[in-house]
């Protein structure tokens, strides 16, 4: 990659990053350390690998622990990628951050067909205790379902914020996955992890399973499209050849996708969350519009291409507007309407070509 892509990248990167910052609350010192960790993770002896290779390491592990960007649908969709590689002899415990260990019969009545899908998202108190996409991770259930996976959660809900109540949640973690892994480890089960990338870091997380476990466990981490690894391959030339990288101590880093736009996803949930708080005062104004946001990434792809097409030529359009849906009804054929609906539930982003909408 040339110099000048790189500095393109890196300035949108970290311009989106700026804007997520001035959503967020100013955290103590203890609190940015904790999550500074993540990129430490990177530093060190990091090369190339092969998906082979994974796939390898995960059949030999006892617990896999895999890193999650709650508003990032590509991060959930990787998880199902290294699920679907799994065996399907091999039983699978599914350990979710996304839903408490409290609500594990309400999960479990759920998997099994006791209860519909909004009642579980009722129950285990989806919206006001996780609050992020139910799209993006439905398809993890629906796997779990389909293959017969038991489905735990791991998560403990806090009203308050602090680094001392994210480290009770890694402790409350890790004592349920020693206890899931003990519990089937005559059967050679997997207990498959997915938590939230920053609490992965090696001081957190692994380092209280480690403390806790009374055997040597065979761990291994998954990260994914580390920022540093991206713009180390990008210098390099290798930033859209290399799907997974792999650094020491069993721990990969599955690149999926440039780190903007996971950070991209994360300023559009906020914004949106934003604007929901504000429409509750009676002067805001209509619904969030995704079209800056476009916009935005838009103005890069065409300066970064040298194209002369202008990002006010485009309009955005969501399932909610009813214009959108009359494009839908006069351009698709009926299993084009399957394909969109499809798409739209599962919270996906399309093209329509006939519409060049």
């Amino acid at each position: 990659m040339r110099q000048e892509e790189q500095r393109l990248r890196r300035q949108l990167l970290q311009r989106v990053k700026t804007q997520v910052a001035s959503y967020l609350p100013e955290y103590g010192t203890e609190v940015t350390e904790y999550f500074s960790q993540y990129e430490r993770e990177f530093r060190g002896a990091w090369s190339v690998g092969e998906w082979a290779e994974l796939q390898k390491s995960v059949a030999e592990a006892s617990v896999v622990l895999g890193g999650d960007f709650h508003t990032f649908s590509q991060a959930q969709r990787t998880h199902l990628r290294v699920l679907r590689s799994v065996p399907r002899t091999r039983p699978v415990i599914l350990a979710l951050e996304c839903v408490e260990s409290r609500y594990n019969d309400k999960i479990h009545r759920f998997i099994s067909g006791e209860i519909s899908e909004a009642e579980f998202l009722s129950e285990v108190k989806w919206e006001s205790h996780w609050g992020f996409s139910w799209a993006h991770y439905r398809p993890l259930f629906q796997l779990a379902q389909k293959r017969g996976y038991r489905v735990v959660g791991l998560n403990r809900y806090y009203r308050s914020e602090g680094v001392e109540y994210l480290e009770k949640r890694d402790r409350h973690a890790a004592k349920r996955i020693l206890e899931l892994q003990r519990e089937w480890d005559e059967n050679g089960s997997l207990v498959y992890v997915i938590y939230g990338e920053a609490h992965l870091s090696r001081p957190h997380l692994p380092k209280v399973l480690k403390s806790l476990s009374s055997t040597e466990l065979t761990v291994v981490t998954i990260f994914q499209n580390s920022e540093k690894l991206y713009f180390d391959l990008a210098k390099q030339g290798d930033d859209s050849s290399v799907e997974v990288m792999k650094g020491p101590q069993n721990r990969f880093c599955i690149m999926s996708s440039p780190p903007w736009l996971k950070w991209q996803s994360y300023l559009v949930f906020l914004e949106k969350n934003f604007d929901v708080d504000l429409d509750e005062d009676e002067d805001a104004e209509g619904d969030f519009d995704f079209t800056d946001h476009f916009e935005h990434i838009l103005s890069f792809i065409l300066k970064d291409l040298g194209l002369n097409l202008e990002a006010r030529d485009f309009v955005v359009y969501t399932p909610e507007q009813d214009y959108f849906k009359m494009i839908v009804e006069r351009h698709c054929s009926g299993e084009e309407k399957k394909i969109a609906e499809f798409l739209m539930r599962n919270d996906r982003s399309f093209y329509l070509p006939q519409s060049k909408t």
